[in-house]
């Protein structure tokens, strides 16, 4: 009988235990995203600071995915897109960009961006926990 006690207290510990690991997991993954969203507002928004290949550089989000095209609009076939996936923890559940739309373009020398707004970011298990990425009219991204 005692054992059987012991048994069940043990399975009781480990299955706490990897809750608590998988909701730590689940948060950061949620942290990370966010960061990488917010990295790839301001590459593009360097790209364009730049002036690399006399353009400007602007982003597409879609739930699942994040891209950085050339130009003052998105080419889903362009093969200089560059397109990072998020992780299949998060996924981007809303898009409020002035203008409407999922594209944001930067404008050559001052980096600003008449498409700024929120993007927010979710688990995909949990749809209340979110971050969200601010983009300024100024282009400068921030994240909340």
């Amino acid at each position: 009988m005692e054992i059987l006690v012991v048994i069940g207290v043990t399975v009781l510990l480990v299955v706490i235990t990897l809750n608590s690991f998988s909701n730590l997991n689940r948060r950061e993954a949620l942290k990370k995203e966010a960061l990488q969203v917010a990295s790839i507002f301001d590459q593009a928004r360097s790209l364009t600071l730049s002036s690399k290949n006399a353009s400007k550089y602007g982003v597409h989000l879609e739930a699942d995915k994040v891209t950085i095209f050339q130009g003052d609009t998105y080419s889903s076939g362009d093969p200089g897109n560059i397109t990072t996936s998020l992780n299949p923890l998060v996924t981007i559940t809303n898009i409020e960009l002035s203008g409407g739309g999922s594209d944001l373009v930067f404008d050559r020398l001052t980096g600003a961006t008449s498409q700024y707004g929120t993007t927010t970011i979710s688990l995909s298990s949990d749809l209340a926990q979110t971050k969200s990425v601010i983009i300024y009219p100024t282009g400068v991204s921030e994240i909340k």
